[in-house]
C-alpha cells in the first residue's frame, strides 16, 4: 500500500487521536511521530513538570506552580506552542518534529492543530477525529483549519454500550474505510 509521507490527525482533546495513530501504525506501518515532543520535553527540562503532566490526558488536567503562579497543564503546553508559533511561524511545530525523520516512509502527527497546512503543503492528507463525548475548547491552540480536512473519522460507539474492545475495532474499521476512501492507497 502507497501512503503519503504524511499523515496528520486532528481533533478535540480526548477524541481518539493517538487510538488512530496506534492504528495506522499496526495496520499499514506508519510510524508515529510526537509532534509534541518538543514542547513535551522543554516542560518536563525546565519547568518540573512530570512526565504525565504532559503525557496524559489526567496529568494535563493537573495543576503546577511556575514562578509563583498556578498554571493548568494543559494550557502551559499551549501557551508555550503559541509562543513559538508566534516568533518562528505556526508551522515550527511541525518543522521541529518532521525535520530528523529519516528519509522514506510514512508518518502520523497525531497533535495536529494549527500547522495543518505544513502537513498539507509537503503533500500530507489531514484525518480528523469527532468524539460527542468531546468537548470543543475555547483555547485559541486547541484550534485546527476544518477546511483543510481529507476526512473525518467518527469516534462514537462509547455510547453503544458495546464495550472497549468493541469500540476499538469500530474505530479500526472507520480508520481503515477513511483512508481507502481518499483513493490514495494503491496496491
Amino acid at each position: 500500500m502507497r501512503l503519503p509521507r504524511y499523515i496528520g490527525i486532528c481533533g478535540n482533546p480526548g477524541s481518539g487521536k493517538s487510538e488512530v495513530q496506534r492504528i495506522l501504525r499496526d495496520r499499514y506501518s506508519v510510524q508515529p511521530v510526537d509532534d509534541g515532543y518538543a514542547l513535551r520535553d522543554f516542560c518536563q527540562i525546565h519547568l518540573g513538570m512530570s512526565y504525565d503532566d504532559v503525557h496524559t490526558q489526567s496529568g494535563k488536567a493537573g495543576w503546577t506552580i511556575i514562578n509563583g503562579r498556578r498554571w493548568n497543564n494543559r494550557k502551559v503546553l499551549g501557551e508555550f506552542g503559541l509562543a513559538l508559533e508566534a516568533t518562528f511561524g505556526v508551522d515550527i511545530i511541525h518543522w521541529m518534529a518532521a525535520r530528523r525523520l529519516p528519509a522514506g516512509g510514512c508518518y502520523s502527527f497525531g497533535s495536529v492543530r494549527r500547522n495543518a497546512e505544513a502537513i498539507k503543503a509537503e503533500g500530507g492528507i489531514l484525518l480528523a477525529v469527532r468524539n460527542p463525548f468531546t468537548q470543543v475548547r475555547e483555547n485559541e491552540f486547541d484550534g485546527f483549519r476544518i477546511d483543510l480536512i481529507d476526512v473525518w473519522i467518527d469516534n462514537d460507539v462509547q455510547d453503544s454500550g458495546l464495550g472497549t474492545e468493541a469500540g476499538l475495532g469500530d474505530l479500526e474499521a472507520k480508520v481503515v474505510a477513511a483512508i481507502e476512501s481518499l483513493g490514495r492507497v494503491a496496491a
